[in-house]
């Protein structure tokens, strides 16, 4: 039950009656710290650290990458955009992912940037590749972390 009074400005004001004090008082639980949750807190940073990473491969070099790929300023906007692109094409599939179990998204998500790094990596290493499939190469690797982008963007 609330109690109304008046308060100083001469408007009603409500008050917790004392039985709702004391229910509120003996409702306090204990509270425990987990190693386990602090683990999971610093797996989940490092991967979001390394979505991070992978998103900010090509804006900080986009002249150097003009000159070395022959890639146009639009190409490296669109490899920054694709996270946004295929957030409105992928998002359902992620959401069902996501509904059943969130380390079941983000394993899939950590799956999903590295497999698109590795596969960008396997034709950075090779000095006889072309540019051209090296850059769809990087591409997949944008659409991949664009997917992953969903799980982790969402937790």
């Amino acid at each position: 039950a609330v109690v109304s009074t008046q308060s100083t400005w001469g408007l009603p004001a409500a008050m917790p009656s004392q039985d709702e004090e004391c229910a509120l008082l003996e409702s306090s639980s204990d509270t425990k710290i987990h190693k386990k949750r602090w683990f999971i807190l610093i797996l989940f940073s490092l991967v979001a650290i390394m979505q991070d990473t992978i998103w900010n491969t090509w804006n900080p070099i986009d002249s150097t990458a003009t000159v070395v790929y022959g890639w146009s300023d639009d190409l490296i906007e669109l490899l920054s955009n694709y996270g946004y692109i295929f957030y409105v094409i992928a998002f359902l599939p992620v959401v069902l992912i996501l509904k059943t179990s969130l380390r079941k998204a983000m394993c899939f998500s950590a799956f999903l940037m590295t497999l698109g790094t590795m596969w960008r990596a396997l034709y950075l290493q090779d000095p006889n590749v072309n540019k051209k499939t090296f850059t769809v190469s990087c591409h997949i690797c944008s659409i991949l972390n664009g997917i992953a982008n969903i799980a982790i963007g969402s937790v």
